[in-house]
């Protein structure tokens, strides 16, 4: 797929130059390698039950959305795989962000048990297609149908696993004490005018998330491939015929200027890389959206004891012996009062206060842990980082870039970079150089071939407050030694290009932990270049923006690794199936890559460094 193949090769790029940048803030597989999936549904089950009534039309606002009505209500965006269980997910997402809403916490963030659904109550559905009406009826119904019991477990009882063969007795042994049942539900059937979006907006506002169905065309599967800004929206694509997806109806926004009249914001079930994070908007009136069936559940917040929920806060940033506050006060419990406090700060030094403040004696990277307890006995975990003195001034790292294979169709080259330095100057810029080698075709302008001869990279990386990349300065020259009909002809050249981030990059979430999951942000890339030659009487400028979608990062193991600058213990993390760098918290920094997606390749180690 070309679009993947272009995001593909810009993360090996980027990991490549940016490989010091990371973020500091708190699933699913969303693509394998080029093949992205998107599940549909072959069928759409008759309902035997009547609708409801249509619900009253209140006076909703020109804007509403769970995502920021003092804080953001919905649950994450998962991944069906390659199973029709979208039906499933949509059911499950809006009952999550139902549960948020009358618990009253925003980020209690409850996970259910999708494969509980499809396991145990197989007549809501199968990957082949459902009902999520269907899936409301069976997990209230305590007939054999509904498994005997009003309620659905949680993902931690029973992992997704897109497969609707995996046995109901797969479920974990104490089930019957996660299950969170619900109240009431129901459906009823639109038309698609503006009275019954009026509808839908005041149950969606007055009961929360609703499930909707739609028809997901091509054309809009590869739409959210390329559009990743909150602000874009799938504009009217005309009738079209069929309906075989669910999705959640979780806002909207009037705009005259559009032609319907405005958007609705969804949740989707495709993955965080789809969309933004995992969400998208979409014209009233599109693919079905609205005038098909809105499916609604109630919740009783009685009716489970939720954990408590633990915040840590932070990230923490401080100089050694300085004195840093801990703020806990964010931890709260739905069903009544924390009772205890345990922050343990990454150094041997124990709290039991909710606020407490704490000093370090050495320069590093903390994990801290915050640990509450509430009044019927359950308990939740919270981790968060600190950074006391991470880098200083004059601090490097010199990496050997072994090998660099690029092609982007247009050009090509295949060479390496040794040497890449990276030095701190501030507090909010790194200094990069390098010198690089290697041969290259290009087809851009004209067809041509050579090699790099004493070419030399350097630049600059801008950091934001908290380390992210906001943007960086990049210069590569020297001279080329290019072959036109076969005569070898030394050319002088100079590349500068200049690249922003929006919102700023980071490809590491700290604190790293075996087992630990987190998106990036969706980026936009913008890039203003100019290629130039025989002294600037030759120059060629050239822009690109590219928007990249939200990516997953695993921290999967923690291993002893050998470089030439020495041996290290180092946590590995992975970007989609193609790349796996590893990240040593006594240097402060990655300290091998290898990253390769079709005909691009980078492998990286570090060569040195003076860190301490």
């Amino acid at each position: 797929m070309r679009l993947m193949r272009w995001r593909g090769l810009f993360y090996i790029v980027a990991i490549l130059f940016l490989l010091p940048a990371f973020r500091y803030n708190e699933g699913c597989d969303c693509c394998d390698g080029a093949n992205y999936i998107f599940g549909v549904m072959e069928y759409v089950p008759k309902i035997d039950d009547p609708p409801s009534e249509k619900p009253a039309i209140g006076n909703p606002p020109s804007y509403f959305s769970w995502m920021d009505y003092n804080g953001d209500w919905t649950t994450p965006a998962r991944y069906q795989g390659a199973c029709g269980s979208c039906w499933d997910f949509a059911a499950v997402g809006a009952l999550e962000s139902v549960i948020n809403i009358e618990e009253g916490i925003p980020d209690l963030d409850p996970d259910l048990s999708e494969q509980y659904v499809m396991s145990c109550l197989p007549l809501a559905g199968s990957c082949k297609g459902g009902s999520p009406y269907g899936a409301y009826k069976y997990i209230k119904s305590t007939s054999a149908d509904g498994n005997y019991c009003n309620g659905i477990v949680l993902e931690s009882c029973f992992p997704y696993k897109a497969d609707d063969t995996v046995p109901c007795s797969d479920k974990c042994s104490d089930w019957e004490e996660k299950l969170v049942p619900i109240v009431d539900y129901g459906y009823w059937l639109p038309d698609g005018s503006d009275e019954d979006r009026d509808r839908i907006k005041t149950m969606i506002m007055e009961k929360g998330p609703v499930v909707t169905f739609m028809m997901a065309t091509e054309e809009f599967m590869q739409w959210g491939l390329y559009n990743h800004n909150p602000e874009d929206y799938y504009k009217y694509p005309g009738y079209v015929e069929g309906i075989n997806h669910c999705v959640v109806i979780v806002g909207w926004k009037d705009d005259a200027s559009i032609s319907h009249g405005g958007y609705w914001i969804c949740k989707n079930s495709w993955g965080s890389y789809w969309g933004y994070n995992g969400f998208f908007n979409i014209e009233y009136g599109s693919l079905h959206i609205d005038d098909f069936m809105i499916v609604w559940v109630e919740y009783d917040a009685n009716d489970f004891d939720w954990p408590p929920i633990a915040n840590a806060g932070g990230p923490y940033f401080g100089r050694i012996n300085e004195s840093i506050s801990f703020d806990g006060s964010r931890s709260h419990d739905a069903e009544g009062s924390i009772i205890s406090w345990e922050w343990d700060f990454g150094d041997g030094s124990i709290s039991h206060e909710q606020n407490p403040k704490h000093a370090y004696n050495e320069r590093g990277l903390y994990t801290v842990t915050l640990t509450v307890i509430d009044e019927s006995g359950m308990q939740s975990v919270d981790k968060t980082a600190v950074f006391i003195d991470l880098w200083k001034e004059k601090d490097e790292w010199t990496f050997n870039i072994n090998e660099i294979k690029i092609d982007a169709g247009f050009a090509k080259f295949n060479g390496n970079i040794d040497s890449l330095s990276l030095k701190v100057t501030n507090s909010n810029k790194i200094d990069l150089k390098g010198r690089v080698k290697g041969e290259f075709e290009t087809q851009l302008f004209m067809n041509v071939s050579g090699k790099l001869l004493l070419s030399r990279l350097h630049g600059n990386l801008y950091l934001k407050p908290n380390f992210e990349i906001g943007n960086a300065e990049i210069i590569v020259r020297g001279i080329a030694l290019i072959t036109i009909e076969s005569l070898p002809i030394p050319i002088p050249f100079k590349i500068e290009a200049n690249v922003k981030l929006k919102p700023s990059l980071a490809l590491i979430d700290f604190p790293l932990y075996i087992g630990k999951e987190w998106d990036t942000v969706p980026l936009n890339i913008e890039m203003d270049a100019v290629a130039s030659s025989l002294f600037g009487i030759i120059k060629i400028p050239f822009q690109y923006n590219i928007s990249i979608g939200a990516i997953k990062g695993r921290c999967t193991s923690k291993k002893i690794i050998n470089v030439p600058a020495g041996t290290y213990e180092a946590y590995k993390i992975e970007f989609f199936d193609f790349i796996e760098l590893y990240y040593a918290p006594e240097v402060a920094n990655v300290i091998k890559l290898s990253a390769s997606y079709e005909e691009n390749s980078v492998n990286a180690e570090l060569k040195g460094t003076n860190y301490e």
